[in-house]
């Protein structure tokens, strides 16, 4: 990739962002073109309210959240903007054509990520029951069949990596898959939180003191959007069944395993969803929250069309206005101090040291962990998703043996054993002393050699074991 090249990974990583959140907006924007001037608007008149769309899809907060949260495939309306718009296509004009388009944009929706894979697949579902009716059930059928040929390839693949797959040092098996998600609200959508009103950036925090950098959830739809949308629905509902199922599904689904309704608790269609073989890590349901912006966003297009170029600024500038101020995604992205990590003299020293794997203590919240590996260049046990592997088990059990024994020797040769050549410790992290692993560490310290100027003053200490 060029610019990585050029101008380092953080500005290609940048620009892949500012990519995927435009190309969504111009694939809205074709979409509602064709959505309105298919609903009897002028093509001048569709054409200007198609920016709307493209506008409104590109800066919807739920992308944005992706943003914050570093998640790439959660900033991305590409392939589900595709898959939808094709179905529609197919449903009005089910020719050999459009089905082959299907297909292909429901390969894309499911590369993209596999919470968009599933509403793609419903509303092709959808498009199915409800539409092109002039042609035969198991035709109309036909693009969701080639659709699901071209996916099964990749997701086995993804199912035999996930199975045994290499979690940054060696290959772990997971017992049949990855443990599923506990079947509860966590990362759901609440019902305030689709109006702008909430969002959520303590979960997954580990500590009081990660308040505010936890995983950002948010599903806030933009108001104008919102009306416009509903002006837009009022004139053509009855003619878009298979949208509307899909606006259905993603906010139903979004709203977790159940919901609270005058004190009783109400199960939703999600928890059945986590149960089906497959679909168990699915579990951040308000990332079904992007079902919404291609329903939306056509509708809305639709709802605008008849008031003309004046109101598309007045429209699109309350869009943006609400983004920057008064959403929760408003606040932009808190920052983590990594001032230790660029000043360690440590770190610095263990570029240069012979190469193995570097195991952290404590397991750190924010992955900064993964950031420090951008300094010293050397494999890490952790994944992005998996803070403690079996591999960092397997070492402080070692260690724990080697203590209980006063033997650290018997350490260094199961640390080799298991291609742990490094401890990286963070004096200055509040979970440090309450650690279970605590004893072992300061155990380690006094029999092991430590790398880097002696003299350092900066948290992290390095520790050559073998």
């Amino acid at each position: 990739f060029v610019p990585a090249g050029l101008l380092g990974t953080a500005f290609a990583y940048n620009l892949l962002i500012v990519f995927r959140l435009a190309l969504g907006g111009l694939i809205a924007q074709g979409f509602a073109q064709e959505f309105c001037e298919a609903h009897g608007v002028e093509r001048a008149k569709a054409k200007t309210a198609a920016v709307f769309a493209g506008i409104a899809t590109a800066s919807a907060p739920v992308l944005i959240a992706g943003v914050h949260n570093g998640t790439s495939e959660a900033a991305n309306a590409c392939g589900l903007m595709f898959s939808v718009w094709m179905a529609w296509r197919f449903g009005r004009e089910p020719s050999a054509a459009n089905g082959k388009r299907v297909a292909l944009g429901l390969l894309w929706a499911a590369l993209t990520s596999w919470y968009v894979a599933v509403l793609a697949f419903a509303h092709a579902g959808f498009v199915v029951l409800f539409h092109g009716r002039s042609v035969a059930f198991f035709r109309r059928c036909t693009p969701v069949f080639l659709g699901l040929l071209f996916v099964l390839p990749w997701a086995i693949a993804v199912i035999v990596l996930l199975q045994v797959g290499d979690s940054n040092l060696t290959a772990h098996a997971f017992g049949g898959g990855v443990s599923a998600a506990p079947p509860d609200n966590f990362g759901a959508a609440d019902w305030s939180a689709w109006f702008g009103l909430s969002g959520n950036r303590d979960i997954a925090i580990l500590a009081p003191f990660e308040a505010g950098q936890g995983f950002f959830h948010c599903t806030a739809v933009a108001w104008a959007l919102l009306l416009l949308a509903f002006l837009g629905l009022k004139r053509v509902a009855q003619k878009e069944a298979a949208l509307l199922g899909l606006l259905l599904l993603s906010f139903v689904f979004s709203m977790g395993a159940s919901v609270s309704i005058g004190g009783a608790t109400v199960p939703m269609p999600y928890g059945q969803l986590l149960a089906l073989p497959g679909f168990s890590q699915l579990s951040l349901p308000f990332r079904f929250g992007i079902g919404v912006l291609p329903v939306l966003a056509v509708f809305g297009a639709l709802g605008l069309a008849s008031w003309g170029k004046r109101a598309l600024g007045l429209a699109c500038g309350l869009v943006l206005l609400q983004l920057r101020f008064f959403s929760p995604a408003s606040g932009g992205v808190p920052r983590t101090d990594l001032s230790g990590i660029h000043q360690s003299q440590a770190l610095l020293a263990l570029v240069d040291a012979p190469e193995g794997a570097v195991l952290h203590f404590p397991i750190w919240s924010q992955h900064p962990s993964l950031y420090a590996q951008r300094v010293h260049g050397k494999p890490i046990t952790i994944a992005f998703d998996w803070a403690s592997t079996e591999t960092d088990l397997a070492f402080w059990e070692a260690a724990r043996e080697a203590k209980g024994q006063s033997r650290f020797e018997t350490l260094a040769v199961s640390a080799e054993h298991l291609g742990i050549r490094y401890l990286v410790a963070d004096g200055g992290d509040p979970r440090l002393r309450g650690d279970p692993h605590y004893p072992f560490y300061k155990a380690i310290r006094t029999s092991f050699q430590r790398l880097g100027d002696p003299d350092d003053t900066s948290d992290l200490e390095v520790y050559a074991l073998w």
